[in-house]
């Protein structure tokens, strides 16, 4: 990595950011976990990586930056804060009526879905293919 990213990249120390990582399930995992494991108070960064804790367990987390693909740095919430605790009370609100997708018994592609939609592509790719043709006869009798 370029030194002067590096340099750049010490605006992030002492703040609270999440880090986005090459090759992570972070979509498979509940948001309480991809917070755990993916937002920290950075403590340091250098050629090799990012070294930060956790918010509130403050269990170190290290990063290696060719793994890094992005740092986002978090709005860090203090209750204590009025303006900061009506955004808590706001979350908390829009959370209770947040409702989760059933998880189904199924964890394979459903195979008539996919028949069925190759059938359509094939149909819809017929149809485009003999429109050209009619095209190519109607320039080129």
């Amino acid at each position: 990595m370029n030194s002067k990213t590096v340099q750049s990249l010490q605006y992030f120390v002492g703040k609270v950011c999440s880090i986005f990582t090459l090759s992570s399930n972070r979509n498979n995992l509940p948001e309480e976990h991809a917070r755990e494991y993916f937002v920290a108070r950075i403590s340091s960064i250098d050629h090799d990586g990012i070294w930060g804790t956790h918010p509130s367990s403050h269990m170190a987390s290290y990063f290696p930056l060719n793994y890094v693909t992005s740092i986002v740095e978090e709005m860090e919430l203090n209750p204590d804060n009025p303006e900061h605790a009506a955004i808590i009370s706001k979350y908390e609100k829009i959370k209770e009526n947040v409702t989760e997708h059933p998880q189904t018994e199924q964890q394979f592609v459903d195979v008539e879905n996919l028949e069925n939609l190759a059938k359509i592509v094939k149909e819809q790719y017929e149809k485009q293919t003999t429109q050209k043709q009619l095209v190519d006869i109607k320039i080129n009798p």
